[in-house]
């Protein structure tokens, strides 16, 4: 449950799958300085997930990510830049959103359309208001 050499050269031999990181920085000081913050400031953090959980380590670093955790091997502070994608919205759901809205757009301008055709039948002057006809 903690990210070493060891974990690293097993990785790379394909003895083990994935190693798991505890990321103890995270789960462990964090909440300290956040709850400090709000208990003195009476201020909190709204709608803002900070992923503590721990991470699964795929495969060792990249020779940047080496340099980097060498530089300062007690704490390692090493720029990380995941692939953020925020849009949880599927891409099927997306187009059955713009058929829907299309069929409803083609619906208005139908009906509105028709309004102008029909506007002297007595169906249409009976349901408009006496400032419009």
């Amino acid at each position: 449950f903690d990210i070493s050499e060891l974990l690293y050269e097993a990785l790379e031999r394909g003895d083990v799958l994935f190693g798991i990181d505890q990321q103890a920085y995270l789960q462990g000081y964090l909440p300290i300085p956040i709850l400090t913050h709000a208990a003195q400031t009476k201020q909190f953090f709204l709608d803002h997930a900070i992923e503590s959980g721990p991470s699964f380590i795929l495969s060792p670093p990249n020779a940047a990510e080496a340099v980097c955790r060498a530089s300062s091997p007690e704490f390692p502070v090493c720029p990380e830049f995941p692939a953020e994608n925020y849009n949880y919205v599927s891409d099927g759901l997306i187009a059955l959103g713009i058929v829907f809205f299309a069929i409803q757009a083609l619906a208005s301008v139908s009906a509105i359309a028709w309004m102008g055709v029909k506007r002297k039948h007595a169906v249409v002057q009976a349901g408009q208001p006496e400032f419009l006809a």
